[in-house]
């Protein structure tokens, strides 16, 4: 129940945290930014927090298409370990629990309209998959590179199942 309550929080404090960063970066595609299915998105800002007393969690945001459309990818590692370079098996926040020192957990929404406080979807990895993803650390900013994964809607059935990838730089 703990870790339900904390995803639940952090899936919150994601929401309200879309226009809390100066941080600016630029690229497209690959270079810093992420896809779901054939859709590409620019990281336009970053974001670090925390879901317990460390800093363990990035969001990458679009703001593309103005407050009405904003579009998230999110980056949660361990909260004993915090960001830090290495290799991490991506998990699924479905699972229900949060990532252990050798896992990030990855999410990503769509569409995310501040007038009504709701994204148009929000996509977990499927459990169960068997991939990594790799993360470097360069003047404390970090870069995750994520292969493409399978992703669902949530909740689960509400929509058809695709894939996402990215390499995400925070600034």
């Amino acid at each position: 129940m703990k870790n339900v309550f904390k995803i639940s929080v952090l899936a919150i404090a994601a929401l309200f945290m879309v226009n809390c960063s100066d941080d600016d970066n630029s690229g497209g595609g690959s270079a810093n930014g992420w896809s779901v299915g054939s859709t590409n998105y620019t990281t336009s800002v970053t974001q670090r927090f925390s879901t317990g007393a460390i800093e363990n969690a990035i969001t990458a945001i679009d703001v593309t298409g103005g407050q009405a459309n904003l579009n998230t990818a999110i980056i949660i590692f361990s909260e004993e370990t915090g960001i830090a370079a290495g290799t991490y098996r991506i998990i699924s926040e479905t699972d229900g629990m949060l990532p252990d020192a050798n896992e990030i957990m990855i999410s990503a929404g769509t569409n995310y309209d501040e007038a009504t406080g709701q994204y148009g979807t929000s996509y977990y990895p499927v459990s169960g998959q068997t991939v990594d993803a790799t993360v470097t650390i360069t003047g404390g900013k970090a870069k995750i590179v994520i292969p493409q994964i399978n992703v669902t809607p949530i909740p689960l059935g509400s929509g058809t199942a695709t894939t996402f990838s990215g390499t995400i730089i925070e600034q």
